[in-house]
């Protein structure tokens, strides 16, 4: 049996990171298949070195953590330009804008 590596991702605390209404919304548009309705994204800033910290994430599941507003567990598709690039999990806060994934590569 492989074993995954599995990398940690913090989301940085930056105003620009999503709101709870752009999380839902990412996770209710995630799935849109059609020309005229791309699938929607969540993009976080993080500590990532790679695209300027930016990580675009497809969120195809997601739970209200300890039923706060606010404070999800999400899990989804790390995508790097037009190619998926792993999944991910983990938590987000969207009262400050901060959190953390981890990606299995």
């Amino acid at each position: 049996m492989v074993k995954k590596r599995v990398t940690e991702i913090k989301i940085l605390q930056d105003p620009r990171n999503p709101t709870v209404r752009e999380i839902i919304d990412a996770f209710e548009g995630a799935f849109n298949e059609s020309d005229d309705r791309p699938p929607t994204y969540a993009m976080f800033y993080t500590d990532r070195r790679e695209d300027e910290g930016k990580v675009l994430l497809q969120v195809m599941a997601l739970e209200y953590e300890s039923g706060a507003t606010g404070m999800f567990l999400i899990r989804g598709q790390l995508w790097e330009g037009a190619k998926r690039a792993g999944k991910l999990q983990g938590f987000y806060n969207a009262n400050t804008k901060a959190g953390h994934l981890q990606l299995a590569d």
